[in-house]
């Protein structure tokens, strides 16, 4: 292997140590609000034990319990209010981490953008040198917005509250209808008021890496002496989807943005430019990064499975289907434009995405 191959190889794997570094204070933190919301979820289940016990106290007194006599009763009103009380004080007390956690994404991107661009270049010839320009770390704070009151962020941390409040509410009615009872209506409330602390810790992650990249590309910007774009790198695992993968070492303009899913784990290295580019003839250059096409080309047929399905990857292993052709793009009121995987049927229509399944799942000979 090369020197200058070794080079490009060192960038890549520092950068998916830090990001790997990023992800574990990510989960540290998303720890510290799991357990917040489990305490306020106690609180949560005194109400709702209270309700579902006069309930339960009226079908035995041989009372007709409908919908109507849950709306009527003010225990569903206390519960409602207590979901959304317990909710605001989660979300103040959560808003303070997910911003300690952007803030110090944005201390590590500054600092490993510049790390990643002085490897990726290699060491300068000698009399030769360049100087690398640091933004103010408070340009970039406000830049990314944070999750204090009034901020965008924090508007969305409050709105799941309210959301949480008519899960609660719709997961009683669904069991009152069904014909449930206590106990299996109380595990459907929980379920619903779990699912939102998912949504909850999806918008941290999500929020925090968005901090990395901005800050991450907003040095690459204004280095643009050195760096002319950046490179995609995803996290080439099991868990990375199919578009993630497509997206890997892909070449983007510094007037680009990485637009990743919700929860991605995708980060943006430097494409700098070539020693010839920067008026030193001679050198030997630096090769292009492996993309994630020709690395999942190389994944044994169960690794490519397990991230396209047994029937997507049996297409994509017969040529009916590139792994690019997995990258969808569409916009998020609340995330902005981003890149998905798009499913087997939306690639190659429902007939065609049939036909392999039929074929992955039918019996051997």
């Amino acid at each position: 292997m090369s020197h200058e191959r070794s080079r490009i190889g060192e960038m890549q794997r520092l950068a998916d140590l830090f990001r790997r570094a990023l992800l574990r204070r990510e989960r540290a933190a998303a720890d510290e609000m799991a357990r917040a919301y489990a305490v306020a979820w106690k609180r949560i289940e005194a109400k709702l034990k209270a309700l579902l016990d006069e309930l339960a106290a009226a079908e035995e007194r041989g009372e007709d319990v409908t919908i109507t006599w849950l709306f009527q009763h003010e225990r569903l009103q206390e519960l409602q209010r207590q979901v959304e009380v317990e909710w605001r004080r989660w979300a103040a007390s959560s808003a303070p981490r997910i911003e300690g956690g952007q803030r110090a994404a944005i201390r590590a991107a500054m600092q490993e953008a510049e790390t990643l661009t002085r490897v990726a270049l290699g060491p300068p010839p000698p009399g030769v040198s360049f100087s690398w320009v640091r933004l103010p770390r408070e340009a970039l704070v406000e830049m990314v917005g944070f999750a204090g009151n009034g901020t965008p962020l924090r508007a969305l941390l409050d709105a799941l509250g309210v959301e949480a409040s008519q899960a609660v509410r719709e997961a009683l009615i669904a069991g009152l209808v069904t014909g449930e009872n206590p106990r299996s209506i109380a595990r459907r409330v929980r379920g619903e008021f779990g699912g939102n602390l998912a949504r909850a810790l999806r918008v941290a992650r999500t929020e925090v890496l968005r901090a990395y990249r901005t800050a991450a590309l907003q040095s690459y910007r204004a280095n643009d002496n050195v760096v002319k774009g950046w490179i995609w790198l995803s996290a080439r695992s099991e868990r990375t989807c199919a578009a993630c993968w497509a997206m890997h070492g892909t070449l983007h303009s510094l007037d680009e943005t990485l637009d990743d899913h919700p929860n991605g784990r995708c980060v943006a290295a430097p494409w700098v430019r070539s020693w010839a580019e920067l008026g030193l003839g001679g050198l030997p250059e630096e090769p292009a990064l492996p993309t994630g096409a020709e690395m999942f080309a190389r994944l044994t047929p169960q690794e490519q499975d397990r991230v396209l399905g047994q029937a997507g990857g049996a297409a994509y292993r017969a040529g009916a289907v590139s792994l690019d052709q997995f990258v969808g793009v569409r916009y998020s009121s609340r995330w902005g434009t981003l890149r998905y995987a798009r499913s087997l049927g939306n690639v190659l229509g429902p007939e065609g995405a049939k036909r392999w399944e039929e074929a992955a799942f039918a019996p051997q000979d």
